[in-house]
């Protein structure tokens, strides 16, 4: 299996909460709520769920010990910060419990950390720091595990830290909400916010310094953790559990069918993966059989159950159509009436000529490739034309391997008549041999045409058939650029004017980089990367085009050392949804990579933007 184990001199930034991560674990989603909120509005929100609301926080004025907060000591055996070790800066845990005697007092729990710089040689028994580099607060409801999250970074340890109501001017608010600069569920899972493998297993001596697992009552959120947070942090359903056969180790907990404490891991949960298991684990897992580790890995390269998995979703076409079927007339939806298996089937809302472009998705996200594609095609009766019912076709995109709008297979659907039917189509070697490779770009582009004003298609069941192959493996891959907290990208050339962070799109936590457009034929954006991308690496991009932008292609490429470009060329993306265009580096090629970056062709002049997010390699 793909090794997870992280890449050398590659630094994951781990911002405010993501820095609580301790030896914590947190949740599978039971019900998480988006929400584009922050502020006083977002608090209000919280509490409105029965988040408890914490009074003001002063670092100085807890650690002396003025209620209500409570210093908890310092945390020795933290996961995020273990990366930080270096900077001198030191780990403390604060906590409030509510009285549980009101709506604005509800149960529950409100852990903060601090990490703190402090002058040479001095402890926080000698004195207070001289500033807080990362501050962060999450409170979860003891009732129903609504939980949310705040975060400050650069404090003074004399700010008196209040709950809600930021203004550009104030920095004596913590951010929430969508302003929050890190997605917290990256790390935060499990049974409650704030399990620690100490609190799990009461084992001191396997991790000493946890001061986590001593505050009152940090085992006792039965209920799952709900998270109230923006709609980009990626929370994974993973209710329906895959079957992992396991010795007990570290599985024994991530399994529902054992203890349960901490999430199924399958390879949708790529951040997960990349943050803890790949990275901060192997760091700070040392006290357990190095095998047990081995099994987190491995799990990290499993597919979810097929209910939860999104390309097979698409295939099967349970809907809901419009989030991964994106149709050039008409629109399209979901019949839970006419269907050949699962849950629906999805009606191709218009008649004539429609191009249906799927979402893209990675070729070790499936479960198997074959040598044909089968699909059920429901054709209404009533026809218009009963001589002539129209036809279907199938186009294959895998830009990475070179293959765009290849032609696959053409089939009438006259012969067939009315009612379901099913049509084969023979996918060209080149298309097969891509297809148990590892590339991130691959889509379906399905064709209906049909006479004028007939009633509307069916499909369903999109399938492999024929000679079965096993999909690739996972590879060990990770996010460099995701624009949470960033400066945007410098290098502008032609159509694109400006690359800034916007909270207008985001594949992934609160913000993409936005790149505004004003003129036309194309534009340039780029940045000069300072940690890889090697030779032999294939970095992935997600791209948005909102609709009606005149976006003919786009292009994104890697500058070698000797300024080659190596890139892929990628026309006709659907819009309004997240594409993966990637490109290939060869190997070989001379390093350092000089630039990394995107162009985008116009078809006619244009004032508006794009956006670019989550950059992978």
């Amino acid at each position: 299996m793909a090794n997870f184990s992280g890449r050398e001199g590659l630094r994951v930034r781990l911002l405010g909460m993501a820095a609580f991560a301790a030896v914590v674990l947190l949740s599978q989603e039971s019900g998480a709520e988006a929400t584009s909120t922050f502020g006083a509005e977002y608090t209000q929100l919280c509490n409105d769920r029965g988040v408890p609301i914490p009074p003001p926080l002063r670092y100085d004025s807890a650690w002396h010990g003025d209620p209500p907060w409570i210093y908890a000591g310092i945390q020795e055996t933290t996961f995020a910060a273990q990366e930080l070790k270096d900077d001198g800066a030191i780990t403390e845990i604060f906590y409030w419990i509510p009285d549980g005697d009101s709506q604005t007092n509800p149960d529950g729990l409100c852990v903060a950390i601090t990490r703190s710089e402090f002058p040479d040689g001095q402890t926080p028994a000698d004195g207070p720091p001289n500033n807080i580099i990362l501050f962060g607060v999450i409170c979860q409801s003891l009732s129903a595990g609504h939980t949310c999250f705040w975060d400050g970074e650069d404090i003074s340890p004399f700010a008196n830290m209040k709950f809600g109501d930021r203004t550009d001017t104030d920095q004596e608010h913590f951010l929430g909400g969508i302003h929050h600069v890190d997605p917290c569920t990256d790390c935060h899972r499990g049974d409650n916010a704030f399990i620690s493998f100490n609190s799990s297993f009461p084992s001191p001596s396997l991790f000493p310094g946890d001061v986590i697992s001593a505050i009152p009552g940090i085992n006792q959120q039965t209920t799952e953790m709900d998270p109230i947070s923006a709609a980009g942090w990626a929370y994974i359903n993973n209710d329906d559990r895959f079957e992992f056969e396991s010795t007990g180790g570290c599985l024994g907990c991530h399994n529902s069918s054992i203890a349960g404490r901490f999430p199924t891991i399958n390879n949708q949960m790529e951040r997960y993966c990349q943050r803890l298991i790949g990275k901060l684990a192997p760091a700070t897992m040392t006290a357990f059989d190095s095998a047990t580790h081995v099994e987190l890995q491995k799990a990290c390269g499993i597919l979810p159950p097929s209910e939860d998995n999104p390309p097979e979703q698409m295939m099967r076409m349970d809907g809901p159509a419009p989030q991964f079927w994106y149709p050039s007339a008409g629109e399209v939806s979901d019949d839970e009436s006419i269907k050949t298996e699962g849950a629906a089937s999805m009606v191709v809302g218009a008649s004539g000529y429609v191009q249906l472009d799927s979402l893209s998705f990675a070729t070790w996200h499936l479960p198997y490739v074959g040598s044909e594609v089968s699909l059920d095609v429901y054709v209404p009766p009533g026809q218009p034309n009963p001589y002539w019912l129209g036809f279907a076709q199938l186009f294959m995109n895998v830009p990475s391997a070179q293959i765009n709008n290849v032609f696959v297979g053409h089939v009438e659907l006259t012969p067939l008549g009315t009612g379901w039917s099913t049509i084969t189509f023979s996918l060209p070697p080149a298309v097969q041999t891509a297809m148990v490779a590892q590339h991130a770009d691959v889509r379906f582009s399905v064709v209906t045409n049909t006479p004028n004003n007939a009633p509307p298609l069916r499909l369903d069941n999109m399938q492999f058939a024929g000679t079965m192959m096993p999909a690739p493996e996972t590879p060990n891959l990770m996010t460099v650029y995701d624009f949470e907290n960033s400066t945007g990208w410098s290098g502008l050339e032609g159509a694109a004017v400006s690359a800034e962070p916007s909270y207008d799109q985001a594949h992934f936590g609160v913000t993409s980089l936005r790149v505004g457009l004003d003129g036309s034929g194309d534009g340039r954006v780029w940045t000069e990367p300072t940690e890889g991308p090697s030779a032999g690496d294939v970095v992935s991009f997600r791209v948005f085009i909102p609709t009606g932008t005149p976006v003919s292609a786009v292009q994104p490429y890697v500058s070698d050392a000797n300024y080659s470009w190596h890139h892929s060329w990628n026309p006709n993306l659907p819009r309004d949804g997240w594409m993966t265009v990637t490109v290939a580096i060869p190997e070989g090629v001379p390093g350092p990579m000089r630039e990394l970056g995107m162009k985008v062709y116009l078809s006619e002049p244009h004032v508006g933007a794009i956006f670019v997010d989550s950059v992978v390699w």
